[in-house]
């Protein structure tokens, strides 16, 4: 017995076999019938279809991963809208923990105790905030390097700067907490000078102090972090940063009275 091509004799279109039942055209609705290896019209006259056959429509399965696909798109493409928009206020630190009033790095603590002539005792909040200037490094010889001064350069051409140079050994092998220079309260200008001992943490708030102009970041530290520390973005004048991308390009903009930006690379 040859086999029966289930073609429609009048659309050429694939026809789905059903045992002992008339079959049906889903593309013209012409009705057929199979006798005998041969094809049969059961009513020409409803359909004359004539050019290709229509595509079968796409079964539900498809449709629904289509569907699934772009919930995936629409999802992704929301989250990345929110992500931008919301890039100027990243982070939003300052409402998570208290602002540490006191640092706690032993070697910072050593520094600020030799430089008050505080003996065995800590300094006060005030003496601390007598600090207007100060830069961190922890420098080639292995050893943490302060240079500070209690008037301000922006006000004071003829601040006095001094540097402090951490001699004991096991101080300059120990690193110090970013957050420890939230106790500052009165610096003008605050620079970390890329250095890699200083703990990064996006807990950090520079936002309680309305005096700060100037601010260089730690080592590698994103531009997008620590953009977010500051209260009044207007006061500041200068910065220190790496810019790496053109949503961080787009933040300076937050800051409408910048006048200095050092943008360096690290290797």
């Amino acid at each position: 017995m040859a086999f029966i091509p289930l073609n429609c004799p009048n659309c050429n279109g694939r026809i789905e076999y059903k045992k002992d039942e008339v079959l049906k055209c889903p593309y013209c609705e012409t009705e057929l019938l199979l006798k005998q290896n041969h094809v049969y019209y059961v009513d020409q006259t409803i359909n004359h279809y004539h050019g290709t056959p229509p595509k079968v429509p796409p079964k539900q399965t498809a449709s629904v991963k289509v569907m699934l696909i772009l919930m995936l798109v629409l999802t992704g493409a929301i989250g990345t809208y929110f992500y931008y928009s919301n890039s100027s206020t990243y982070p939003k630190t300052e409402a998570n923990l208290p602002v540490r009033k006191m640092p706690e790095s032993e070697v910072l603590l050593s520094f600020l105790r030799d430089i008050f002539d505080k003996g065995a005792a800590l300094p006060t909040e005030e003496e601390l905030a007598r600090i207007r200037y100060l830069t961190v490094e922890h420098s080639e010889n292995d050893q943490w390097k302060f240079t500070y001064s209690l008037s301000d350069p922006f006000s004071d051409e003829e601040a006095e700067k001094i540097t402090y140079i951490t001699q004991d050994k096991k101080l300059n092998s120990q690193r110090i907490d970013q957050r420890d220079f939230e106790a500052f309260k009165g610096l003008t200008a605050l620079d970390l000078t890329n250095t890699y001992e200083i703990s990064q943490t996006d807990q950090t708030t520079l936002a309680h102090m309305p005096g700060l102009k100037s601010y260089g970041g730690a080592f590698n530290e994103s531009f997008s972090t620590f953009s977010g520390y500051f209260g009044d973005k207007s006061t500041i004048t200068e910065l220190s940063t790496q810019l790496r991308s053109n949503q961080e390009l787009a933040l300076l903009l937050e800051f409408p009275n910048l006048n200095s930006l050092i943008h360096y690379l690290c290797g």
